[in-house]
């Protein structure tokens, strides 16, 4: 199985960028306030697991309606939509690449720390797929992505990425 790691490197960017200045309501509901740091342009390098290296901007913008982060790659391969669903009480995240799409769950912040866990299609096979992402500073971020390949429970990583905050 091969890994498209840009596609990963979006996923693990989209994962953590859920907060906007939406609807008052909204916004005191899901939590959103404290991922506002996270609209803007991104600067973001990737170590992938076969070693190599991938840089990559990412711009995350909110939805017109309020409710959803928009998070695209500059390559045009990858877009990532997060929102608060109120009914589960946890945030929901799709993806979509030309390599595939997936749904990832979070029940939000844990410290300085924010997971997502679910599903991602990997070459048209559905793998668990689970984005760590750690917030450094408002500027800063650092995240890892990790499959489960199929008939395991084991977790490997498969990129690891540094993001600095452009504007």
């Amino acid at each position: 199985m091969r890994f498209n790691s840009k596609m990963f490197v979006a996923v693990a960017l989209g994962a953590i960028v859920l907060g906007a200045q939406a609807p008052a309501a909204y916004a005191a509901a899901s939590g959103m306030a404290s991922m506002n740091f996270m609209l803007g342009t991104w600067q973001c390098s990737s170590k992938a697991l076969d070693g190599s290296t991938i840089h990559t901007t990412l711009v995350t913008r909110l939805s017109n309606d309020g409710t959803r982060m928009v998070t695209r790659d500059s390559q045009g391969d990858g877009t990532t939509t997060m929102w608060w669903d109120a009914t589960k009480k946890q945030w929901m995240q799709t993806t979509a690449t030309s390599k595939g799409s997936g749904v990832q769950t979070s029940p939000g912040w844990t410290g300085n720390s924010l997971v997502f866990v679910g599903t991602q299609e990997v070459n048209g096979v559905p793998v668990g797929f689970r984005n760590t992402t750690t917030k450094v500073s408002d500027t800063q971020i650092q995240a890892m992505d990790e499959l489960s390949p199929p008939s395991t429970s084991q977790w490997v990583t498969i990129d690891t990425t540094v993001c600095a905050k452009a504007h």
